[in-house]
Formats: structure tokens, C-alpha cells, sequence
């Protein structure tokens, strides 16, 4: 669910290697953000690898590889809003989506994001944009007219990784970088999960699929909340009993059937290719993945996940 990858001032650009896989497990577009001239510029848009790879050593030409600069790349795949240019990261900060849409731009303040913020999906009404976009106007926009350098602040940072459960990176026209939520530091590249290394993984409920991703410490829920239905003959649900444990959240989930070919992604970049039909069940609103159980019940096994394929 999109990776950022952030290269702080006096620190040697990734393998273009790296940034290959980037692209081709987030492959939505990409875009840059650097600055230049007291300014930071927002350089997005490129839609296939080729286009990104093109204009990404040009930059490295006209800046030196970087050497003396911080540099922000943002590889995306969607959620909300269409696959398209001006739905890429990153953006200003800002109010007007007009502006945020913009495929080149310059701003004193930008940002990206991987993950997803529930609270933020857009409506219909809101037109074609996506979470962050709504998030930046709506909340952060807001809140630098309050405290034009909150993004400085550690405990500030550490309230929106709490409100967001994502990542988020900040870049400012002085060429500094600040992050919310856990980032990977590999040899001072600070990469926002693992999508940007290669291996394999099996498990007993999912297929075989490449690339999975876990070479660092990161908590994933393996317990959660658990309903417990009766059903009908034709399988569809008849009745549903509260949760034995009281002090669970009690709401109505609207499931969509999770079938083969679906893939499923998670918060720290693992991806999954469902191949058990009628086992898993993933609720649009929350983000949320459950299991069904032998006995009829729903158990949480994965939160903030986003779905590929032809869910039901």
C-alpha cells in the first residue's frame, strides 16, 4: 500500500535496483519531492517505470546524484481515486484540491503518505481524490495555520502516527525531512516498509506469492474481535449474538467475500494472493480482514489492509 522512500542530505541514493522493485510492487505511479531554490518542489506523475527511470537520472545529472540534497520518492498503489497522475504523491500542504493535483508545483511545505486514513476516504461526493488529499485539507492544512512548524515537533509527529496508523514524511523549503510512524533505516535510506526488498513466503492459508516482506520487527494483530452468527441453509447470515467479551466495540460489518485472486496487502507491505474461497471476508469501511472460523464465528486477522482484485 505505497512505499516512501527518503534520503536525508549527505546520504548516497538507493540502488537503482531498489527503486525498480519499488515501482513494480507499487505501481501506480510515482513521484519526487526536493528542494530547489527555498522552495520545495513536487515532481510527479510518472505512470510506468520507464517514464520514472527516465526522469529520475536526469535529476540525478542536474543535482549531482543528491549529494548535498534531501530527496523524496513516493511510489503509490491506489485505494481511493483513480490511477492517474494527478492522484500521485506528493502533495502540498494546503486547502484547494486544484493545487494538490498539480503534476509539478512548488510550496514551502509537502508531504507524502502509505497507509490508509480511515476517517478521511473521500465520499462520491467529494469527487476523484484520494485519503491523504482529503486528510491534508481538512486536518493538517488547518492545523499549520495554527502552528506553522508542527511538523517539527516530536510529540506532534507521534499524535498523527496515533491518528493516522500510517507513515507520513514531511519535506520543508530549509531541506529537512520529518517522519510519523515507523521507518525502516537501511544504510540511511529511511524506506516507510518493506516493499523494497524481494523474497519468498508460504503460508497454510495463502498461495504462494512474491515478493513477501518481514526482514524487521513489526507488530501485525493476530487477535481481534470475534462475532458469532447462525446461518441459513444457502449459507447467507440469519442471526448474529454480541461478543463474549464486553468490553468489545459492538457494530454491524459489511463484509465482501474474499475470493481467489484477490490480493490482499497489509499495513507493513505483505502481500497475499487469497486461494480459499468463502474463508476470508474484508470489511470496506474499517479496512478490516477477518477470517471465518470452523464454528461460524468472524476473527480479526489483519487491520489497515487494502484489497486487489474482484472482491464481491
Amino acid at each position: 500500500m505505497c512505499i516512501i522512500v527518503a534520503k536525508q542530505k549527505e546520504v548516497k541514493l538507493p540502488d537503482t535496483k531498489i527503486l525498480e522493485t519499488c515501482f513494480k510492487q507499487n505501481s501506480d505511479g510515482a513521484g519526487f519531492m526536493y528542494v530547489k531554490g527555498g522552495k520545495v518542489v513536487i515532481d510527479k506523475g510518472y505512470m510506468d517505470y520507464k517514464s520514472f527511470k527516465k526522469h529520475y537520472d536526469k535529476l540525478c545529472r542536474k543535482y549531482h546524484n543528491f549529494e548535498n540534497k534531501s530527496l523524496v520518492i513516493h511510489f503509490r498503489i491506489g485505494t481511493d481515486g483513480s490511477n492517474i497522475a494527478k492522484n500521485t504523491h506528493p502533495y502540498p500542504i494546503c486547502s484547494d484540491y486544484n493545487i494538490m493535483n498539480k503534476t509539478f508545483y512548488k510550496c514551502d511545505l509537502a508531504m507524502v503518505h502509505n497507509g490508509i486514513i480511515t476517517d478521511y476516504r473521500p465520499k462520491a461526493t467529494d469527487g476523484d481524490i484520494v485519503d491523504t488529499m482529503k486528510f491534508i485539507k481538512d486536518f493538517i492544512q488547518p492545523l499549520k495555520q495554527g502552528w506553522s512548524d508542527f511538523y517539527k515537533n516530536d510529540n506532534m509527529l507521534k499524535g498523527l502516527e496515533y491518528l493516522t496508523n500510517s507513515k507520513l514524511c514531511f519535506l520543508d523549503n530549509k531541506d529537512n525531512i520529518y517522519t510519523s510512524g515507523y521507518f525502516i533505516n537501511d544504510n540511511g535510506i529511511l524506506y516507510s516498509n518493506g516493499t523494497y526488498k524481494t523474497y519468498t513466503y508460504q503460508s497454510k492459508y495463502v498461495s504462494k506469492y512474491t515478493p513477501y516482506y518481514n526482514d524487521y520487527d513489526y507488530d501485525i494483530p493476530s487477535e481481534g474481535k470475534v462475532w458469532h452468527y447462525t446461518y441459513k441453509k444457502d449459507g447467507t447470515k440469519e442471526t448474529k449474538t454480541e461478543p463474549k467479551n464486553d468490553n468489545l466495540k459492538k457494530f454491524d460489518l459489511d463484509f465482501k467475500v474474499l475470493g481467489k485472486n484477490d490480493v490482499l496487502i497489509t499495513e507493513d507491505g505483505r502481500r497475499y494472493e487469497i486461494n480459499i474461497d468463502n474463508t476470508y471476508y474484508y470489511d470496506n469501511f474499517t479496512n478490516i480482514v477477518y477470517r471465518k472460523q470452523k464454528d461460524g464465528a468472524y476473527k480479526q486477522i489483519f487491520k489497515n489492509c487494502m484489497i486487489q482484485g474482484g472482491a464481491k
